[in-house]
């Protein structure tokens, strides 16, 4: 028997073991590893870089899909479809100036920013989707009402002159 297949055979019967070995090497050799993983790599860019650039090219679309639903769950919480039922039940409209959601952008998710200090959402403070333009009008507002009346009344009494 050779012993490639010798070896294959006792890493069949004792994968724990092995995989404990393996590990125990790989934190010894760390600088080792990583010399030969870059003289690799510096051997096979080309190709690796040509099979990325084809991979991203065929799968553009998934990529944005997967990017915008990871984003939804990470930053805003929105699991089990919830995006998706907003957007039913809001017609695809913006919930502000009621406008169609369209084009080449997602829809906004708007949150209390009260709730949730930084950047991320609980989930339970998701108000609606608005479209770019309506989330970018509350955000530069910093959802302060005093502001946002202050801006109506301005409006009105402009109209009226």
């Amino acid at each position: 028997m050779c012993q490639k297949s010798s070896v294959a055979k006792r890493r069949a019967a004792n994968p724990d073991r092995e995989r404990a070995k393996r590990a125990e090497w790989e934190a010894k050799n760390k600088d080792r590893r990583k010399a030969q993983n870059a003289e690799w790599y510096a051997k096979n860019k080309d190709r690796i870089d040509a099979q990325r650039a084809e991979w991203y090219a065929k799968n553009r679309d998934r990529i944005k899909v997967s990017f915008a639903k990871w984003h939804r769950v990470a930053f805003y919480g929105l699991l089990d479809g919830r995006y998706d039922e907003m957007l039913i039940e809001q017609a695809g409209r913006c919930d502000i100036c009621r406008e169609p959601m369209t084009g080449t952008r997602e829809p906004a998710v708007d949150h209390d920013h009260a709730c949730c200090l930084g950047r991320r959402s609980c989930g339970r403070c998701v108000r609606g989707l608005l479209c770019r333009r309506c989330n970018h009008m509350l955000g530069l507002t910093k959802d302060d009402r005093n502001v946002l009346q202050a801006a109506v009344a301005y409006l009105s009494k402009s109209s009226q002159q």
